[in-house]
């Protein structure tokens, strides 16, 4: 409720702006990497044709609100090649500074997503911090393998 309040707020008064100024009702799309709490979970209702998303009614400050958030995309990880948004919610939420270390790393969007992040921050990033982080995650990797292994056996 904390995160949400204000997210809510700042996209109805940016919404209501964007009617005031253009006469446009916007569509509004929120991501979250976080599980969406209760009470605003219960304002929201299911979709016919996007599964992978809530929708909540604006109120006549959007055409419509949609929310995605780790359990509601859960179902449709199961997709051979995720829809757009799915995958973008997935790489949100999971925050893995590899893309070797991600579930979905195969599919061309969450692919897409890691290469212009590392676009962006590669200037940004030293050397040995990338090669840290590597170690990290695969060492993390390995540990979760193994895991799964001994629970196997």
């Amino acid at each position: 409720d904390v995160v949400y309040t204000p997210v809510v707020k700042a996209t109805d008064k940016y919404c209501g702006h964007l009617c005031d100024q253009y006469d446009f009702e916007p569509i509004v799309i929120i991501l979250s990497i976080h599980l969406i709490p209760s009470q605003i979970l219960n304002t929201l209702s299911n979709t016919d044709a996007l599964s992978y998303m809530m929708l909540l009614s604006p109120d006549h400050w959007a055409q419509a609100v949609f929310f995605l958030d780790p359990k509601i995309i859960e179902g449709s990880l199961s997709k051979e090649l995720l829809p757009t948004l799915i995958a973008i919610e997935h790489t949100f939420n999971n925050q893995k500074q590899l893309l070797f270390g991600l579930e979905k790393k195969d599919d061309f969007t969450v692919k897409l997503l890691y290469r212009i992040a590392k676009k962006t921050l590669e200037n940004q990033v030293k050397k040995e911090e990338k090669t840290v982080d590597a170690l990290l995650d695969v060492c993390s990797n390995a540990e979760s393998q193994f895991k799964r292994i001994l629970d196997a056996v």
